[in-house]
């Protein structure tokens, strides 16, 4: 895994949204030998309430989840907050496309 990239939610969120980080999702996050897991696209790893409603930020390529944002129960998220460093081949990066979106729960 060559390439390690931030992951914010970036597009997903406007900015006059309200983003409050509530957790991760730990199934995302277990270590293998290598410092992460694989994890496939549209892995769902973090927990926020956006306007008052939760959800979960996805993954939109595969790759490892090598290390969290500095975040903590209630912190806000911008545009801008890193949420996590993923590590991934080259040819599996989401080039020109958002790296996470965020999806309200149904």
């Amino acid at each position: 895994m060559p390439f390690k990239c931030e992951i914010t939610l970036g597009e997903s969120i406007k900015s006059d949204d309200h983003v409050e980080f509530v957790a991760r999702v730990e199934a995302a996050w277990h270590s293998g030998s290598e410092g992460g897991r694989i994890i496939p696209q549209d892995t769902p790893y973090i927990i926020a309430r956006k306007n008052g409603n939760l959800g979960k930020a996805f993954t939109t390529f595969r790759g490892a989840l090598m290390a969290q944002g500095k975040l903590s129960p209630g912190d806000m998220i911008k545009n801008e907050t890193v949420l996590a460093i993923i590590a991934a081949e080259g040819d599996e990066i989401a080039y020109g496309k958002p790296y996470s979106v965020f999806k309200q729960d149904t």
